[in-house]
C-alpha cells in the first residue's frame, strides 16, 4: 500500500471513529432526555396519587367521625332502655356486657310494666303538677327517640360508613321494633317477660354497636396518623 493510500485509510478510520463517537453521544443524550422526561412524568403522577390518597383519607376520616357521632347517639338511646328494665326489676345490677339470655329473661320477668321509674313528667291536664312515669311509658319514649336517631342515619347514607348503616338498619328491623308497640295499647301482660328474647336480641346489637364504634375510632386514629406523616 502506498503512503497516500495508508494516509487515506487512517483518515477514514479516524473520521469513522469520530462519527461513531459523536453518534453515541447524541444517542446517550437522547436517552438521558427521554429518561428525565419519564422520571418527571412519574414524579408528577406520584404527586397526584399522593394528593388523591390524602383527599381520600380526609373523606374517610370525615365519614368515620360522622358515623361515630350518630352511632354514639344510638348507643345513648338504647342504654336507658336496659337501665330502666334492670332498675325496676329490683334484681342485682351488673354490666350489660355480662348479661346473658337467661339473666335478661329474669330481668324482664321481674319488671312490672306499670311500676314507676322514679322520674317525673308534666301532666297535660295539670301543667303545674308532676306525674310518675311508668316502665311502659319510659320504654316507649326511649324507643321513639331511638327510632328518630335511626332515621337520621337512614337519611345520611351518603355520608356514613357502610358498616354503620348496615348495623343501624338491623336495629331498625329487629324484632323489638315490631313488638314494642304492644306496650302502647291495653294488654293483660304485667311484666316484660313476653319481650325478653326481643330485648336480648337488641342487647346483642347494642354490643355490636359498641364494637363498631371502637373499630371506627381506631381506624380514624390510623388515618390521622397517616395524614400527620404525610
Amino acid at each position: 500500500m502506498s503512503i497516500l493510500g495508508l494516509i487515506l485509510f487512517l483518515a477514514g478510520t479516524l473520521f469513522s471513529f469520530l462519527g461513531t463517537n459523536e453518534s453515541d453521544k447524541m444517542t446517550t443524550k437522547s436517552l438521558s432526555d427521554d429518561i428525565k422526561k419519564k422520571n418527571d412524568k412519574i414524579d408528577s403522577l406520584i404527586s397526584k396519587i399522593e394528593e388523591k390518597d390524602q383527599e381520600i383519607n380526609n373523606l374517610k376520616q370525615w365519614n368515620n367521625k360522622i358515623s361515630v357521632k350518630l352511632l354514639e347517639q344510638i348507643k345513648d338511646r338504647i342504654n336507658p332502655l336496659f337501665n330502666t328494665i334492670i332498675k325496676c326489676s329490683k334484681l342485682e345490677k351488673i354490666d350489660l356486657d355480662n348479661v346473658d339470655n337467661k339473666l335478661m329473661r329474669n330481668y324482664c320477668t321481674n319488671c312490672n310494666i306499670n311500676s314507676v321509674t322514679g322520674t317525673k313528667k308534666i301532666l297535660s291536664y295539670s301543667p303545674l303538677k308532676l306525674g310518675d312515669i311508668t316502665v311502659r311509658e319510659s320504654i316507649l319514649n326511649d324507643w321513639k327517640i331511638l327510632a328518630e336517631k335511626l332515621d337520621e342515619i337512614n337519611y345520611a347514607t351518603t355520608y356514613i360508613h357502610p358498616q354503620a348503616y348496615e348495623l343501624s338498619f338491623r336495629i331498625r328491623k329487629c324484632t323489638l321494633a315490631l313488638t314494642i308497640g304492644q306496650l302502647g295499647v291495653p294488654i293483660k301482660n304485667t311484666t316484660l317477660e313476653a319481650w325478653s328474647n326481643d330485648f336480648y336480641e337488641l342487647l346483642m346489637l347494642y354490643r355490636e354497636l359498641k364494637t363498631t364504634i371502637e373499630t371506627l375510632q381506631s381506624e380514624d386514629m390510623k388515618i390521622e396518623s397517616a395524614l400527620y406523616k404525610s
